[in-house]
């Protein structure tokens, strides 16, 4: 495993170009030098309600900086059966990290700052080669942004780990913090686990951050969905221990459709613009022969402004729609609709994206038509391989593998099983 930039902080390394763009050199200037001032001169405190005594060893720590509500409902729902052991959660949002309680920020005193100045100048030293080669890479702004940036994440980490889990279990590790904290627990001979937070697609073609869901890891157990992830996990890291564990949300039953529509559009991250468009134009102009009414999902990446989108309803959520046909492009989201029993109809372009069956594929609007409007055969598809069990059946599955990171260590967990 590589010790560099790009492996410490796979998302701010891949979008440190950006977030200085067009602005002014003494902006750029100013921007760096405040987080340097920020991370010298204050020292970040927890004030936390701990599930574990503040004196005893930890057993797990759970940790997500992933923050969106289904997100937050699949780790809950894991991190819920573990009660009376001696454990930790942790979760960052908004630049924040935040436990149950409030967290601040407070000045360092005298002797603090000097500690501080200490570490950063040790971490210097001891990370030089990485920090010269970043420079050399992103430039002077770039390179002291994502130095910063890992120095301050190093403290964090180290922080959490203070209390010597046994065992840490992350959320989603190609995030940075994740990706931080997993690595800390290599260098403590901490055995980490991740969860996985979506279906992972293998890019052979583009160039994307998302390649980092599955590119060599810090961790000693990855907990995937399905054998769809697990295979090509696989192939990027033998020396991790890979389990398919399924998905742990249950897909709900919808009891009242108050929203019904001919077709809802589920749109793509906006790597994908053109595709969204082309897939955008393929159903307006069905919607117009056989006047449908249409409603568009975007994704949270999107600007919906950038899209000629027609006539068609907007949707904040699924929650209360009900369609005929749901048409996506590359989104994992599908197998969502497909354990829901929906009828899912992809569009099929050189994009690289999971497999999915070739009969219910279109490339434009004549397929499209054949799809939706002249297809009267019963619609199947098996989501077994994406995912390998759904609900509390997963749940029990990320359980029972976590429980067993523990063995070796002879901690025991109260476990309540049935709560999610």
């Amino acid at each position: 495993m590589s010790y560099t930039f790009e492996k410490w902080l796979p998302v701010e390394a891949w979008r440190v170009d950006s977030r200085f763009e067009g602005k002014s050199h003494w902006l750029k200037i100013r921007m760096v030098l405040g987080v340097w001032f920020k991370v010298i001169v204050y020292r970040f405190r927890f004030d936390l309600v701990s599930a574990a005594p503040a004196t005893s060893q930890l057993d797990v720590l759970f940790f997500k900086s992933m923050q969106r509500r289904d997100y937050d409902e699949l780790f809950d729902n894991i991190t819920s059966h573990f009660r009376d052991g001696n454990i930790e959660v942790f979760q960052f949002s908004s630049s924040e990290l935040r436990y149950k309680g409030n967290q601040f920020y407070e000045r360092q005193t005298l002797f603090g700052l000097l500690g501080t100045l200490i570490g950063l100048l040790g971490r210097s030293l001891r990370y030089s080669k990485q920090i010269f080669e970043v420079i050399r890479v992103k430039g002077l702004i770039g390179g002291l942004w994502l130095t910063v940036i890992l120095f301050q994440y190093i403290m964090l980490c180290d922080y959490m780990l203070s209390r010597k889990p046994k065992a840490v279990v992350v959320f989603a590790e190609m995030q940075d913090l994740d990706r931080v904290l997993s690595w800390r627990c290599q260098l403590n001979a901490i055995s980490c686990a991740t969860l996985q937070h979506g279906l992972y697609v293998e890019y052979l073609k583009e160039d994307t951050v998302n390649r980092h869901n599955y590119d060599p890891q810090y961790v000693t157990h990855f907990l995937a969905w399905g054998n769809v992830t697990k295979e090509i996990v696989e192939k990027y890291n033998a020396a991790i221990e890979i389990i398919a564990c399924g998905k742990p949300l249950t897909i709900k039953e919808q009891v009242e459709v108050t929203q019904p529509f001919d077709i809802v559009v589920i749109m793509d991250q906006e790597m994908f613009a053109n595709e969204n468009q082309e897939m955008l134009d393929a159903v307006s102009s069905l919607s117009r022969q056989n006047n449908f009414e249409v409603a568009v999902l975007f994704h949270p990446q999107n600007e919906p402004k950038d899209y000629n989108i027609d006539r068609f309803k907007q949707l904040e959520t699924l929650e209360g729609v009900g369609a005929a046909s749901y048409i996506y492009h590359t989104t994992s989201y599908f197998v969502d609709l497909l354990q829901a029993r929906k009828r899912v109809f992809r569009y099929a372009t050189d994009k690289e994206t999971l497999p999915f069956p070739s009969k219910y594929e279109f490339r434009d609007v004549t397929e499209l038509d054949a799809l939706v409007v002249n297809d009267a055969e019963a619609y199947d598809v098996d989501t077994s391989y994406y995912v390998a069990s759904w609900g509390e059946a997963a749940v029990e599955q990320h359980v029972s593998v976590i429980s067993s990171m523990l063995v070796s260590t002879g901690a025991t967990l109260s476990l309540e099983k049935g709560d999610s």
